[in-house]
């Protein structure tokens, strides 16, 4: 998936962008001016010296020009098209193709072009005409003077928005890096305030007002279910050994042992679901005691072994195990036990008849161990797979009788207190569901 362009990035692009247009625009736009401005100017001066010429051919007999400027060309001729004289840079050619066409213009000579005008007057034509090399290198300069300022302009454009835009995002970027830092414990979850009183310093309050919110009502949560969980245990405890205590007298009737059976296998739920409610307040209030000691994964998952052969015995399905000789951890031995056993529970529970379990332990890299069990059970679908590892969910509800939805929860809230995670891989083509355990290994 693609990820859109920062706003820091958009706002450099429009700027540049919106400048080099807006310089485009006035470049072409003097550019124009500055072509328009010099062609009058010269039509102002061929029009004066040809006007000149008929002023002077009244005042003299024999009229030739002197040719001092070479960029002004001149003729007279008679008004019947005689040619009386003309400077040497135009030849008769084309003096005819100037009078083919009255008032100012321009004309192209071989590799000269021209801006030409006629005037008549007293039975005589004047002719005079302007060599535009001139004009038109200018125009030249000029347009690539434009062409490699703009480009210019607009990347130092881009980079003063560029700078400009991180200095006023920075609170913003500050702000959600202190937001990605909150986590679930036990303290308070809160932004540092802004120095300012700007947009970000009220979207700052709004937010901590916010976080305060959702932490009361979580801390109200996390003293409901401790509490709660903590009152049920002693009665719990005590309806147990009542049970216990009835079962094991000789005077039941047979007629109730199957009754206080029942009741005795559903306290044991009862009171599982307790241990795990208590066990995972105690980590949202981020006051679990973790005793840590070197503990080999390896050794620990041959220990299991045998319990995983009874499941798969009971079951009817088959093992694989994948283990190298030794793989050490810094971990609570017993939690980390309980975390393998539930998802070996789970993965023989939730098989298909002579399915199949594999369980794999490598080093994922020099901090990171693995623990993948897989098994054949139904593929999990992508909507269950974002929603698995919440409290209380269960996939399949032919089994809801059978647990109560919070060992995946417990196990994920485990492997994070450990420094680690779980996730799940679906794979289709082998139809297989693989939980993977990540731990940091030992160093």
């Amino acid at each position: 998936m693609k990820h859109p362009p920062s706003i820091r990035l958009r706002v450099a692009l429009w700027t540049a962008g919106l400048t080099a247009a807006s310089l485009a625009l006035l470049a072409t736009s003097s550019w124009l001016y500055m072509h328009h401005q010099n062609l009058s100017a010269i039509d102002v001066l061929i029009n004066a010296a040809a006007k000149e010429q008929l002023e002077e051919i009244a005042e003299e007999e024999d009229f030739n020009f002197d040719e001092f400027e070479a960029w002004l060309g001149q003729a007279l001729l008679t008004s019947d098209g005689k040619l009386i004289s003309a400077t040497s840079q135009l030849s008769p050619e084309f003096i005819t193709r100037i009078l083919a066409r009255p008032g100012p213009h321009t004309l192209r000579d071989g590799e000269t072009t021209w801006r030409v005008v006629t005037h008549r007057d007293q039975g005589f034509i004047s002719v005079a005409t302007h060599d535009l090399a001139e004009f038109h290198q200018v125009l030249r300069g000029l347009a690539t003077a434009y062409g490699l300022t703009l480009p210019l302009v607009a990347l130092l454009a881009a980079g003063v928005s560029w700078s400009l835009a991180g200095r006023s995002l920075r609170p913003a970027e500050t702000l959600a890096q202190a937001a990605e830092n909150i986590g679930g414990g036990g303290g308070a979850a809160r932004l540092p305030d802004a120095p300012t009183e700007d947009e970000i310093g009220r979207l700052t309050r709004v937010l901590n007002g916010m976080l305060a919110r959702i932490e009361r009502h979580h801390q109200q949560a996390r003293r409901f279910a401790g509490d709660a969980s903590h009152e049920l245990r002693t009665p719990l405890t005590i309806i147990k050994g009542e049970l216990d205590t009835a079962l094991a007298s000789p005077e039941l009737p047979t007629s109730f042992e199957t009754t206080l059976l029942s009741a005795q296998s559903e306290a044991a739920r009862m009171q599982q679901i307790i241990e795990q409610l208590l066990t995972l307040s105690r980590y949202d209030a981020g006051i679990q005691r973790h005793h840590r000691e070197s503990l080999d994964l390896a050794g620990l998952l041959r220990e299991l072994s045998e319990d995983a052969e009874l499941l798969s015995h009971r079951h009817q399905l088959k093992m694989a195990f994948d283990l190298p000789e030794s793989l050490t951890v810094e971990a609570n031995p017993a939690e980390i036990r309980r975390l393998l056993l539930n998802l070996l529970d789970n993965a023989a529970k939730y098989n298909r008849p002579n399915g199949r379990i594999e369980i794999q332990l490598r080093r994922a890299s020099e901090s990171l161990v693995e623990i993948e069990i897989a098994n054949t059970g139904p593929l999990i679908s992508p909507e269950d797979v974002e929603r698995i590892f919440d409290r209380f969910f269960q996939v399949d509800e032919s089994h809801h009788n059978t647990g109560c939805g919070l060992g995946l929860s417990l196990c994920r809230e485990t492997a994070r207190a450990h420094g680690g995670d779980i996730r799940i891989k679906v794979d289709e083509a082998t139809g297989m569901n693989h939980f993977v355990v990540t731990l940091p290994a030992q160093v």
